[in-house]
């Protein structure tokens, strides 16, 4: 057996700690856009990711600009991805989509929010001085941008607001 590398080896040994961390086809959220890992890249001391958004435009990210995007087991269906059975919708589970697992929020966003609505978002049905809760659901189809679902007593009313909108038109009295 040979021990020797090929190039292409050692040229791809160099990307271990980036590649380890952000694996090929993985997603990854910095700029505020979620991007999917495609390749790696390296500038002397400073190693990154090639990703590609969802409008399929590749980016070179630094490593110390990336976030990880995490999941948690769906609480629901307790991972598999089926619930109870209906005609609509077979077994597919509606607190994952059938995936197993829910999306966490990224570092400098909250998983939950209290917030108080000081500028009024008719658009939504939001009026100046009300109340809501909501909690982190994923990214927009388009610009990977968080969005947050208000909810009521722990249940979804449907409203689902960006997180650009809720710093616009909210002031968030409590983060959890």
């Amino acid at each position: 057996m040979n021990n020797t590398m090929n190039f292409e080896q050692i040229y791809q040994s160099q990307f271990n700690v980036v590649s380890e961390k952000y694996p090929k086809g993985s997603e990854v959220f910095a700029n505020g856009k979620v991007y999917k890992v495609v390749d790696y890249f390296g500038y002397g001391e400073k190693y990154g990711v090639v990703g590609v958004d969802r409008e399929g435009n590749e980016q070179e990210i630094l490593d110390n600009d990336l976030q990880p995007i995490k999941y948690k087991v769906c609480g629901r269906c307790g991972g598999s991805g089926r619930f109870s059975y209906n005609l609509k919708d077979g077994s597919t589970c509606y607190g994952c989509t059938g995936l197993g697992k829910n999306v966490l929020a990224p570092v400098g966003f909250p998983q939950k929010i209290k917030s108080v609505c000081v500028v009024s978002l008719e658009k939504f049905g939001f009026k100046e001085g009300q109340e809501i809760n909501a909690e982190f659901c994923g990214f927009s189809k388009t610009g990977g941008t968080p969005k947050y679902a208000v909810t009521n007593n722990n249940t979804k009313v449907g409203n689902v607001i960006m997180y650009s909108t809720i710093t616009k038109h909210f002031n968030v009295m409590v983060v959890k």
